[in-house]
Order: structure tokens, then sequence, then C-alpha cells
């Protein structure tokens, strides 16, 4: 069958204008299913780490974008990157949906160019190596358009997944083009087998010979230098690319070396250079280890963390290829027994166990599907970050599933075409079903794209595909007190309340606060004073540094205790005295006691906000008094 015949001549014209063809499908695919993303706004650490980050409005000095700033720990490359996007187009939300959906169909093309190279080249050429334009196309297209990935291209913040995938696979191409290759002979076909109608039986490798082989096009050292500074960018960017060295060096033994020492004799400066990028990463963490709470406040320890990794892993394969009731935030709950976790162990276990029996018996196989629990292992294994669950994880693993599948589709129907079916009757069905397999999944990829077009249509779309989230519905309070839909925003902030455990320490009691106090200013604005006080009183026991919180238990206490208010508002300057209504309400109360004293305190109100029409009304009160009361 043609998929046992040898690859054609490098270097003809055929090939590579099949590649350019091919690369023109995998970006016309992509821009169709993210056609839609560019309506996208900015949403969760969108906010937060791009939309108010003040550290990213500059260019220059780099580091001051690179790693200054309030909020996440600062990956020094990505967040340039989102500081060159405000420097283009401000805070226009398209440009940064542009950058993101141009780095996620780079990662296609060098997606379609690994497995193009590793498949036409090596030792897989005399099995693939015909077919390998087309698989690798099938592959990289599928993996372009598929659903699970719009986590990491249409949230803006997850550029940092992408980019850090970009480098990855940079890294693995440059090899690729960098390291000299040997094309092997085919393998002798075994004895008496009968050959179909029109082929050759290949020529015996001659024994005076290397085992056969002929030797392809020397490596470059531009490329090996390339895959070194891909790397360094990578661990720049984002941790999980810590494994990138070791996948090269599997890589390099499973597909391109004949042994260990083959490798260390020829290429162990490299893979130790490799190795040494590490240190990019460890500068990275070490010179902001304060900002990574999430490790630090991570209510797992490693072996639970690892334990709840079953259920959550499985949930990713059935995304892979069911990708149904998709959640940008899961908060994924914790199991509260070993025995729930039995199930799903047993069934990664299981998994995992096949492909270590890959890894010996069949290399190949065993790296492409080793590759993807690797690749998933910083963020899926031992590591207790403080979330168990999020999609973008599983962007660059992805790619090793889209591969295996598509060989597994590709094998299945070379065998139906050795039962005597026509062979290009078994090509066009190859290529039908990769187009309907396309169209499907980018459609739901467009679909899902839409949910990204405002804030609180995510967050309602959040709180369906996982009830259990307090954090969404204190959220959805926050927004709707935001739009002063207040019978909406204390609906969704009972709801938090409802959904929320008890604070186990300091950060789930900061994280618990706001909701109190946005929910008692929502009652307060619909008139149940009583309840609203109490739940400001509540916010404030959680967290006493909330100025927000004091300046409306002020508003509350005002009309029965205009003493305790007084307090409340002086307390809230004290946290932060830049907070223009506190001025505003203490000069009121001030006012009633002597206009005099209490005008400062309204023209303080309207420096720090000159819109504020309650401050200009009592300070215009204020000066009609004086006049009234003529000069002393």
């Amino acid at each position: 069958m043609s998929r046992h015949r040898a690859p054609p001549a490098s270097g003809s014209r055929g090939p590579r204008r099949a590649g350019l063809l091919a690369v023109g499908l995998i970006v016309a695919a992509g821009l169709a299913a993210y056609a839609d993303s560019f309506r996208g706004v900015f949403v969760f650490d969108d906010i937060s780490e791009i939309e108010r980050n003040p550290a990213i409005r500059q260019l220059w000095p780099p580091d001051t974008a690179m790693l200054d700033g309030p909020g996440l720990p600062r990956r020094p490359i990505p967040y340039y990157t989102f500081a060159l996007n405000y420097a283009l187009d401000g805070n226009r939300v398209w440009g940064y949906h542009l950058v993101n959906l141009a780095v996620h169909l780079a990662c296609a093309g060098l997606l379609f160019g690994i497995v193009r190279r590793t498949l036409a080249e090596g030792r897989l050429a005399p099995r693939y190596g015909r077919a390998a334009t087309g698989i690798a196309l099938a592959a990289a297209i599928l993996w372009t358009v598929h659903p699970l990935q719009t986590q990491a291209v249409t949230y803006v913040y997850q550029r940092l997944e992408s980019l850090s995938a970009m480098f990855y696979l940079l890294t693995l191409y440059c090899f690729l083009r960098g390291v000299p290759r040997a094309l092997p002979a085919l393998l002798p076909e075994p004895a008496g087998r009968r050959l179909p109608a029109g082929t050759q039986r290949q020529p015996q490798p001659d024994a005076g010979k290397a085992g056969g082989a002929r030797a392809a096009p020397a490596g470059s050292r531009f490329w090996l230098w390339g895959s070194l500074a891909a790397c360094a960018l990578g661990m720049a960017s984002k941790e999980t690319m810590v494994t990138a060295p070791l996948l090269l060096l599997w890589y390099d033994r499973v597909f391109v070396a004949g042994s260990w020492a083959e490798i260390a004799h020829k290429r162990g400066k490299y893979h130790a250079m490799l190795a040494a990028t590490w240190l990019v990463l460890a500068a990275v963490v070490w010179s902001q280890a304060y900002r990574y709470a999430e490790f630090a406040a991570s209510p797992h320890t490693p072996i639970s963390y690892a334990l709840n990794q079953a259920p959550v892993v499985l949930h990713y394969l059935r995304l892979a290829f069911w990708p149904q009731g998709q959640c940008l935030y899961y908060l994924w709950p914790a199991a509260d027994s070993f025995v729930q976790l039995l199930p799903p162990l047993a069934a990664v276990l299981a998994l995992g166990g096949a492909c270590l029996v890959c890894v010996f018996r069949r290399p190949p196989l065993g790296f492409l599907l080793g590759s993807f629990w690797l690749i998933l292992a910083p963020t899926s294994s031992i590591f207790p970050v403080y979330e168990l669950a999020f999609e973008h994880r599983v962007y660059l693993p992805l790619a090793a599933l889209a591969v295996t599948a598509v060989l597994a589709g590709y094998e299945a129907s070379g065998l139906i075409a050795g039962r005597g079916r026509r062979p290009t009757a078994v090509a066009a069905a190859r290529m039908a079903a990769v187009a309907a397999l396309t169209i499907a999944l980018a459609v739901t990829t467009y679909a899902r794209n839409t949910v990204y077009h405002s804030f609180i249509g995510m967050l309602l779309d959040v709180a369906a595909k996982a009830p259990h989230n307090w954090e969404a519905y204190g959220k959805l309070a926050q927004r709707y007190l935001d739009l002063r839909d207040y019978a909406e925003s204390a609906k969704y902030g009972r709801l938090a309340l409802d959904w929320c455990p008890p604070p186990q320490d300091a950060r789930d009691a900061k994280a618990l606060a706001p909701v109190h106090c946005n929910l008692g200013i929502a009652l307060l604005r619909l008139g149940d004073q009583r309840e609203a006080v109490q739940h400001l009183q509540s916010s404030l026991e959680l967290d006493p540094s909330l100025p927000t919180a004091e300046v409306n238990l002020g508003n509350a206490l005002l009309p029965t205790s205009p003493e305790a208010a007084l307090a409340c508002y002086q307390r809230a300057l004290r946290l932060d005295p830049k907070c223009a209504e506190a001025y505003n309400n203490l000069g009121w109360i001030l006012a009633r006691r002597d206009p005099d004293v209490a005008m400062p305190y309204f023209e303080q109100a309207l420096v720090l906000e000159p819109t504020l029409a309650s401050a200009q009304e009592n300070l215009d009160r204020c000066l009609q008094w004086r006049r009234s009361r003529g000069p002393r």
C-alpha cells in the first residue's frame, strides 16, 4: 500500500507546495472558527492583570511591564506583549484577541511541521512517509479548531498558556531542523507476503553500509541555537515549560538517536544547555516568590492534589472527544473521601499503565501518549496549585491526543483498504471524515466564543455549568451592583453566601468579605437597613481593611446614629485617604454643627472626584449659608 512506500526525495517542489497549501488551510480554518472571538471582552484576570494594570502602560524600562504591578505572578514575556498591545491600541480588546489568535495559529503551524517531519523522516518514514503531509494536516487542523482551545485563545490573559506552548513547539521544531537525521531504508517484506498489484518489493539494505541508511542533509547549528533561545523564552513565559528539556531528550532517543551513548556523544552539550534554561525559570520564580500565593495558600497537600487530579484528567479527556459542558472557572470541589476517587483513579492508572507498556514495546506510540502526561504533569500531578481544574492546562497536551486520534483513524482505514477496498475510495473517505469533523468542531468553537462577549454572560455560563461556584455568584452580585440593579445583585449575593464554605484561613476570609459588603450595599439601596448593617459588619469582621464597607456602614448608621457613622467615615479615610465619598459624608455630618468646618471636606471630595454631584450641592449650601450669615 502507498502508506508503506518511501517518502519523496527531500527538496522536491511538490512536498513544499503541499506543505504551504496545508498551512493555508489550517490558517483559514482557525480564522473561521475564531472569527467571532474579536468581540470578546475582558473577563476575570483580564481585568486586574491587563485592563487595570498600571505596569503595562509603559514599554521602557522593560522590567516594569515584565515584573512590576500588583496581583498574580508575573511571566515576563507574555506581560511584555500585553504592554506592546497597550502601546499600540490601549485597552481596545480586539487587538489583544488578534495577537492571541496569531499565537494560536503559529502553534498550529509548528505542530504541522513537527508531525510532518517526524513522519516523513527517520524511523517512521517507511510507514508514513507518503501520507505525512495529510496526517500532519489532519492533526493540526483538528487541534486548531477544537473548542477546548478557546480558553487559551479567547480568554486574553491565557496568552501565557498559548505563548509558552508556541515556544515549546518552536524548541522542538528547531531541533528537528537542526539535528542531522538518517532516513533508514525500508524493512524487507515478510517472506511469502503478496504485494498489491503495481508495487515492487523494496531492495534489501546493504550490509556494508550503516544499516542501509541514506544520509539526510546535515543539520545546522543555527537551528539548534534557535531551539535553545526558544526554550529560554518559554521558561520566561510560564512554568509549564519546565518539561521541555525532558521531552526533547526523549524525542531524540525515540526518533533520532540509536542509543543513549550516541546522544551523549553527539548532542550531550546541546541537551545540557537546554537543561540550563531551567535557570531562567528559577530566576523568574525566585525573584517574585511572594506572588505565588496560590501554592502557599492551597488547601491541598501534594498527595490529595494528585489524587483529586484523577477525575479532573478524565474530564479533560472527555472534553477532548466530546467537547460539551465547557466552563471557564470550575472551582472544582475536592472529593470528600478516598472511596469517591477509586473509580477515576483506577481508570487513570489503567491509562498510565497502558502508556508505560507502549513506552517499552512501541516507543513511538509510547512517546506520543507519554507526551500528553508529561506536558500536563506540572499542573496535574503533585504540585498543589489552588484550583484543581482549568481547561487551558490541556491546551498543548491536546496536540498529543489529536495526533493519536488521527493516526488511529489512518491505521483503521488502512486495514479496511487491505481488505479489497479501492485506495482512492479510502482516501476520499479519510478526507471527508476530517472535513466533517473540522466543520463540526469549528462551529462549536465559534459558538463557544460568543460566551466571551460579555462578562455577565460569561458569569451566568459559569454559574449554569458549576452551580456550586460561589465566587461566580459573588462576581455577578458585583457586576449587577455596578449596573445599579440592586435586586439582582442581592439575589446573587445571597446565592454566593449560601454556597460558600466557612472560611478556613485569612485568604478565604478576604475573598468572602466583598460578598458581604456588596450584599450590604444592595440591601441598603433596597431600603433594608437592618440586614444591610449586619452584612457590612460581617464584611469588616472578615477583612477590616475594606474602606468601601466602612463608608457604607456609615451610610447605614447615619439616620439613627450619626456619631457611629462619623467614626466609620474617619476609619474609611485612614484606610483610603482618597475616598471622595467618605470626605463628602463626613462633611455632611460636620455641616450640621459648623458649615465652616465642613467646607474643606466637600472641597477635598471634589478634588478627588470632580463629578460628585452631592459634594457640589453640599458645598453650595455651605457657601449660601455663609453669604446669608454675612460678614462677621
